[in-house]
């Protein structure tokens, strides 16, 4: 009877400890406070509603996500987007870019732009920021839109999803991608 209750007192004992130990965190949790995290986190949550999108998030080393991205162009053209960055499922850094825009363009639109690194060296290189040169092909009218945006790196993964506007484009652009660590704030 007594090798009962100490078997009771084990099994209960294990129980609260599961309970009352930190459980471990596998996804970024924005803090509640800070717009640009709270919009960040919408979203990332829009991109995972596709399959596809969100197994390579999962399997992602790292993330930038740009929740306000403005493209206009006529023939010629410029970008500007901001967001945040998440390295392993932290917030490490802030993120903006300007891109020149050149080909067959014309109209305006807003959209969120997410990038996905499979590894740390490849993050580590976006984050010392450079140019590069992307080709995209895109039609969007209104909320509707569809994009291909090819990657500057096999590592790398790029999704656009529009928000609002009228554009049509087979381009060339050339972006700049500027990171600044939160550490540094």
């Amino acid at each position: 009877m007594p090798q009962m209750s100490r078997m009771k007192r084990s099994v209960i004992t294990i129980l609260l400890a599961c309970l009352l130990l930190p459980m471990p965190s596998y996804a970024w949790e924005p803090d509640p406070n800070d717009k640009r995290q709270v919009k960040a986190a919408a979203v990332l949550e829009e991109y995972k509603k596709s399959d596809k999108i969100r197994a390579r998030i999962d399997e992602a080393y790292g993330y930038a996500i740009l929740p306000f991205f403005f493209r206009a162009a006529t023939g010629l053209g410029g970008a500007y987007g901001n967001g945040l960055v998440i390295e392993q499922n932290a917030l490490v850094g802030k993120v903006w870019t300007i891109q020149g825009i050149l080909g067959f363009s014309y109209g305006a639109e807003f959209h969120s732009q997410i990038i996905l690194f499979r590894d740390k060296e490849t993050l580590e290189l976006f984050k010392r920021g450079r140019f590069e040169f992307q080709g995209r092909a895109n039609a969007a009218a209104l909320a509707w839109g569809a994009g291909a945006d090819p990657g500057f790196l096999p590592t790398v993964a790029i999704y656009t999803r529009t928000k609002f506007g009228v554009m049509i484009e087979l381009d060339a652009i050339l972006s700049k991608y500027n990171y600044k660590s939160i550490q540094t704030d």
